[in-house]
């Protein structure tokens, strides 16, 4: 190949230019190893990570659950661990998924599959599973007095009430949503199932949603959906904590003796496979976020229609 000028300048103009983006890449990452970590954090390499030795290790739980259950677990943890921990549970079920965007809970229990799912999104490790008392996969479920006149979905009217849980429910919201595309019907929903069922019961609505395994011996109540099996309520550990700290407190929880176990209500099981249940929710959140327009929204005073111009439940 004959010299050209031309082409020898471009090949040395490309190897400045490498040569230029290897330095910046080397000053840079030098400029980060030698930047303070915020206070209450700790460096290891070129990134910032929990110092427990400066803030205490952070158990989240939700506003509901008696802090009674966690306190064993806490003091084992600090005993195995030698620092101080702390149970947060302040913070009401709606806002868990802040609390795990923000990285604030180390130990996560987040009490909901869609919450679960939060916690991946948000590169949490998965290390158990909560409710060992109750199957791995449990299913969704709406029901209505025995003697009830609707016998399935497709009699429900636009003056049928039902009341449905709160919206980081998968089992009590999400799914039932999922499941009445298309329906036109009075929505109440932030219920717990035990005032579900009383609703139901005394009736003062007419369908409450729930979980089978909850209501499938309750000879007052009858079904008229349930859903395929949902995969359980995962325990995490935050990104945010160093692979060392984190193994420590993963080892610590699983050789908790079974007492403390049963009480902060987890097992030593792999985290659940959420990919299909991560379909479902994509949808029926897109389907609740079209009713956010409506002044009426979710509180039984009109009928709603579950329904999305630009939405295929197929």
């Amino acid at each position: 190949m004959p010299y050209s000028p031309g082409r020898t300048i471009i090949l040395w103009s490309l190897i400045g230019f490498a040569s230029t983006t290897v330095i910046a890449g080397i000053v840079l990452s030098i400029w980060r190893w030698v930047q303070p970590c915020p206070v209450g954090e700790k460096r290891f390499w070129a990134n910032c990570y929990r110092d427990l030795q400066a803030q205490p290790l952070k158990i989240g739980v939700s506003a509901t659950s008696p802090i009674e259950d966690y306190r064993a677990l806490a003091t084992h943890l600090q005993e195995q661990l030698g620092v101080r921990v702390v149970v947060d549970r302040h913070t009401p079920f709606p806002e868990i998924r802040d609390r795990l965007d923000l990285k604030d809970w180390d130990i996560a229990f987040t009490g909901s599959p869609v919450l679960s799912i939060a916690a991946e999104d948000n590169n949490y490790t998965g290390m158990a599973v909560m409710y060992p008392d109750r199957p791995l996969y449990d299913r969704a479920a709406l029901f209505v007095k025995a003697d009830s006149k609707i016998k399935s979905i497709a009699d429900i009217q636009p003056n049928t009430t039902i009341a449905l849980g709160s919206s980081a429910s998968a089992l009590t919201f999400l799914i039932p949503i999922y499941a009445l595309y298309g329906k036109t019907l009075k929505i109440g929903r932030g219920y717990h199932p035990r005032e579900a069922i009383n609703l139901v019961k005394t009736g003062k609505i007419d369908i409450g949603a729930g979980l089978y395994t909850a209501i499938k011996d309750d000879s007052a109540l009858r079904f008229i959906y349930i859903s395929q099996p949902i995969p359980g309520v995962g325990v995490y550990l935050s990104p945010q904590l160093l692979n060392f700290d984190r193994e420590l407190i993963k080892i610590a929880m699983l050789n908790a003796n079974s007492e403390i176990k049963s009480q902060a209500k987890y097992t030593a099981v792999q985290t659940p496979d959420y990919s299909e249940l991560r379909k479902i929710i994509a949808r029926a959140e897109e389907v609740a976020s079209c009713l956010k327009s409506n002044q009426n929204y979710f509180n039984w005073q009109v009928p709603i229609q579950l329904f999305c111009h630009n939405f295929s439940k197929s």
